[in-house]
């Protein structure tokens, strides 16, 4: 089976820009920022890719608190004999299942938020690098 961790090993881009020698055109710089933005996009994708991983570990902790807080809220419920009394039961445990699923849904929100805020600061970060970078390109 062929070696499939990077696909573009086959082409030296550096040995054939370098051969191409085009006047006033710094090869080895714009491959350097070429690699920058890659691992800014790597790093940005791998921020993304842990607040997923967070959010997918949380939203299995609610399920599993979920579940067993109902188990015993429906026990609890069962144990009333009075319909008025399962009534006003019943009505409390949907006031709180509405609130800790909005409680829930906001921390799960506020942690996806938090990556792609990060990832974003680290894709800007770069982009304004690469603005200085064409700066310099403009000024040699």
């Amino acid at each position: 089976m062929a070696d499939q961790s990077n696909p573009f090993k086959m082409f030296d881009f550096q040995s054939m820009f370098n051969n191409a020698k085009i006047p006033g055109l710094d090869v080895e710089a714009i491959l350097a920022a070429q690699k920058k933005n890659v691992e800014a996009m790597i790093g940005a994708n791998q921020i993304v890719a842990e607040g997923y991983q967070a959010v997918a570990k949380r939203q299995a902790e609610l399920a599993q608190t979920t579940l067993q807080e109902t188990q015993a809220r429906v026990t609890d419920l069962m144990t009333d004999a009075s319909p008025e009394g399962r009534m006003a039961k019943q009505a409390e445990m949907v006031k709180t299942g509405i609130e800790q699923a909005s409680q829930s849904m906001h921390e799960v929100s506020e942690v996806l938020r938090k990556s792609q805020t990060e990832a974003f600061a680290l894709i800007k970060r770069r982009m304004d690098e690469s603005v200085d970078e064409i700066k310099e390109f403009k000024a040699a």
